[in-house]
């Protein structure tokens, strides 16, 4: 028969429990684990609270129509603000309001209420709302209107608001009809009301 020999954590625990991580270890690892808890969340709190800063960062600029002061509602007859500077180079197409629906594909019948300014005096050229009437550009994408407008309708929906600025190549051209028009950067808010 061999001999017993007793377990050291006999005398805590009684005979028969397996040895095991003593209680005050156990309530050590714990607090330990607390701490570290506590000190993680510490840190993330701060690094949260920190001021931001810009330096280098990329700053997105505000969408265009912003700038300019369109008011973001198609029951208001839209104006605008020109700045001082020189115009895009390139076709600008900003949704105002967002439109619901059927989106303007080439072929369609849209719809349209619009006012259009000229970038170099920020003067209001041509507004269908003056005259009282829509206007229909049918169909999109044959050359019946300018390239700004033919390009710039597709995706639109019923109900919205967009910014088309056209540079001369997308406009009148150098041409223009001789009315202040030629080389001249045109600046539209058109809402489309009906798309078919």
């Amino acid at each position: 028969m061999s001999q017993y020999t007793p377990n050291p954590h006999e005398q805590y625990y009684g005979a028969g429990r397996p040895p095991s991580v003593s209680r005050r270890r156990r309530w050590w690892l714990g607090g330990v684990a607390a701490v570290v808890a506590a000190g993680l969340i510490g840190a993330i709190a701060l690094i949260v609270a920190q001021p931001r800063t810009t330096e280098g960062a990329v700053e997105i600029p505000p969408a265009l129509w912003e700038r300019l002061g369109v008011p973001a509602d198609t029951e208001t007859r839209p104006t605008v603000d020109l700045p001082n500077e020189e115009p895009p180079g390139e076709l600008v197409v900003e949704t105002v309001v967002e439109g619901e629906g059927k989106a303007v594909a080439e072929g369609d019948t849209v719809v349209t209420r619009y006012s259009m300014w000229l970038w170099s005096t920020g003067e209001e050229y041509d507004s269908s709302w003056e005259r009282g009437a829509p206007f229909a550009v049918d169909p999109v994408g044959s050359g019946m209107v300018i390239k700004a407008w033919d390009e710039g309708l597709v995706g639109a929906k019923p109900g919205e608001r967009r910014l088309i600025v056209a540079p001369p190549d997308k406009a009148y051209g150098d041409r223009g009809f001789g009315d202040g028009t030629e080389g001249e950067t045109l600046v539209f808010a058109v809402d489309v009301l009906e798309v078919s």
